[in-house]
C-alpha cells in the first residue's frame, strides 16, 4: 500500500506567520501550488489561500493576476517580473511573456464567445422550417378567404348599383371643386370688403349681410 499523507499541522496564527515570513524571505514571485510545494504541505491549500488574500488585503504582501493566474511576492522588494520569470524553473510555463500571450488569448476567445452569441440570438429568431410552413399555410388560407369575399361581393352587386356608385363618386368629385372654387372668390370677395370698407369688425359686418360662422 502507498504511504499515506501526511496531514498539514499548521494552522491559524503559527501558518499566517510562516506563509508571511517565508514571502517576505524570499525575491521571486510566487504562485499558489508553488507557495504550498515549497512548505513541504505543511499547511493546506485552503488555508493558504486564505492567508494569503487577508496578507493582500493588509498590504503585506504584493498580489499580480495573469487571466486567472495569482501571483504573490513580498511587497518590500522590487521584482521584475519579466526577468524573474525569464530565469526561474517555470520559464515555460509561467514566464511573463507566456502568461501575458494567455492572458489576451483568454480576452480573445471572451470577444469570440459574445460575439457567437449575439449570431446564435438572431439564428433563434429566424423561424425553423416547420413554423414557415404553418405561416404560409395560413397565409394561403387568409388569401383563399378574400377571394371568396371578393368573389360574394361582386356576385351580390347588380350593374345598376355599380352604376349608381359610379354617379355618387363623380357627382361628389364635381361637388368638391365647385365647393373650393367659390370659397376662393369669397375668401377674395372678403379681402375687398376688408380693404375698401374697412368696418371696425369683419365677423359683424358679416352677420349683417348675411354671412353666418364666419372667421
Amino acid at each position: 500500500m502507498p504511504p499515506k499523507k501526511k496531514n498539514a499541522s499548521l494552522k491559524g496564527a503559527e501558518a499566517y506567520k510562516v506563509v508571511e515570513q517565508y514571502l517576505c524571505s524570499q525575491r521571486k514571485p510566487f504562485a499558489i501550488n508553488d507557495i504550498v510545494q515549497n512548505l513541504h504541505g505543511k499547511i493546506t491549500k485552503n488555508d493558504t489561500i486564505k492567508i494569503l488574500d487577508e496578507l493582500v488585503q493588509e498590504d503585506k504582501i504584493a498580489l499580480r493576476t495573469f487571466g486567472k493566474i495569482l501571483i504573490y511576492s513580498s511587497k518590500d522588494l522590487p521584482i521584475n517580473y519579466e526577468e524573474e520569470f525569464g530565469k526561474n524553473d517555470l520559464e515555460g510555463k509561467y514566464s511573463y511573456q507566456t502568461l501575458t500571450q494567455l492572458n489576451e488569448e483568454v480576452m480573445e476567445v471572451s470577444r469570440d464567445e459574445s460575439t457567437v452569441k449575439k449570431e446564435l440570438e438572431e439564428i433563434l429568431k429566424v423561424p425553423t422550417n416547420e413554423q414557415l410552413k404553418v405561416e404560409v399555410q395560413q397565409f394561403e388560407t387568409d388569401v383563399e378567404n378574400f377571394q371568396e369575399s371578393l368573389k360574394s361581393v361582386k356576385e351580390n352587386t347588380n350593374a345598376e348599383t355599380r352604376l349608381e356608385c359610379t354617379y355618387i363618386l363623380n357627382t361628389t368629385i364635381s361637388l368638391e371643386k365647385e365647393i373650393r372654387l367659390r370659397k376662393k372668390i369669397f375668401n377674395n370677395i372678403a379681402l375687398i370688403i376688408k380693404d375698401q370698407v374697412r368696418p371696425k369688425s369683419m365677423k359683424d359686418f358679416m352677420e349683417d349681410i348675411g354671412v353666418e360662422n364666419y372667421t
